[in-house]
C-alpha cells in the first residue's frame, strides 16, 4: 500500500531511471511515458486520484530537480548551488510595469514586451526574446515551453535573425505559447458578451489582478 510520500518517492525513481535509459538508448527518447493517477492511487492508503494526482506532479518536480543539480555538478555550473529547488523546476515570472513579463529559469530567460497598437486598441505587436547561457553541452537547453528553434546557433558566434510573424499566421513559439495565441481572439470575443461582468481571478492570476488594478488607477488619473 502506498501513501502520498510513497507515490512521489515511487514517481521520482520512476522518470529518474527512465531517463537514464533514453541517455543510454536515444532510440527511447521518442518514447512516450504515461503515469495514471487511477492506478497509482488505486493500492494507497487514503489517496484520492486527485490528491494521487497531485503526488504525481510532485514526484517528477523532484526527479528534474535532483537530475539538473546532478547535471550542474557533472558541468562545473556551481551557481546552480544558489537557486531554490522551485527555481530548478518552476517557471518564476516577473514583470516590469507597463508592458513587459519576465519567465526565468536557470537556463534562460524568456522576455515577452506587448507593444500597444497606435490606434487600434485592440491589437497589440508581440515581441519576443530569449536570453540564453550556452554550455558546452548537447543536452543543456532552456525549457521546451520557450520554443527556442531546433539547430539555432545558441554559440553566441552569430546572432539569430529577427522572426516577424504577420497577424493571423502561427508564431511557432513552442507548444505553449502557440496554444496561447489561439486562444487570445477566443478571449477577446468573450470580453464583448453581454453577459461578461469582469474576469474570476484565480490564486496563481493575482499578478495578472494587480496588474489591471494599476492600469485602472493610472487610467482613473489615480498615479
Amino acid at each position: 500500500h502506498l501513501h502520498t510520500s510513497g507515490v512521489v518517492a515511487s514517481v521520482r525513481q520512476g522518470v529518474i531511471a527512465w531517463a537514464q535509459r533514453v541517455a543510454e538508448d536515444p532510440q527511447q527518447a521518442s518514447a512516450d511515458i504515461a503515469l495514471t493517477a487511477t492506478l497509482l492511487g488505486s493500492g494507497g492508503v487514503g489517496i484520492s486520484a486527485s490528491g494521487t494526482a497531485r503526488a504525481i506532479a510532485q514526484g517528477v518536480r523532484e526527479a528534474i530537480q535532483q537530475s539538473k543539480r546532478a547535471r550542474a555538478e557533472r558541468l562545473n555550473l556551481t551557481h546552480y548551488e544558489k537557486f531554490t529547488n522551485g527555481q530548478l523546476t518552476d517557471s518564476w515570472a516577473t514583470g516590469l510595469f507597463p508592458n513587459v513579463q519576465m519567465g526565468m529559469h536557470p537556463e534562460g530567460v524568456f522576455i515577452m514586451r506587448f507593444i500597444p497598437h497606435a490606434t487600434d486598441p485592440e491589437k497589440f505587436t508581440y515581441d519576443t526574446m530569449i536570453l540564453y547561457r550556452h554550455v558546452d553541452d548537447k543536452d543543456y537547453t532552456v525549457p521546451a515551453w520557450m520554443g527556442l528553434p531546433a539547430g539555432i546557433d545558441v554559440t553566441g558566434q552569430t546572432r539569430p535573425n529577427i522572426k516577424h510573424v504577420p497577424l493571423g499566421e502561427k508564431p511557432e513559439l513552442g507548444e505553449v505559447l502557440d496554444q496561447d495565441s489561439e486562444l487570445l481572439p477566443i478571449v477577446q470575443q468573450g470580453l464583448r458578451s453581454r453577459g461578461f461582468r469582469g474576469p474570476l481571478w484565480s490564486e496563481q492570476e493575482s499578478r495578472v489582478r494587480h496588474y489591471q488594478r494599476e492600469v485602472d488607477r493610472y487610467l482613473n488619473d489615480e498615479k
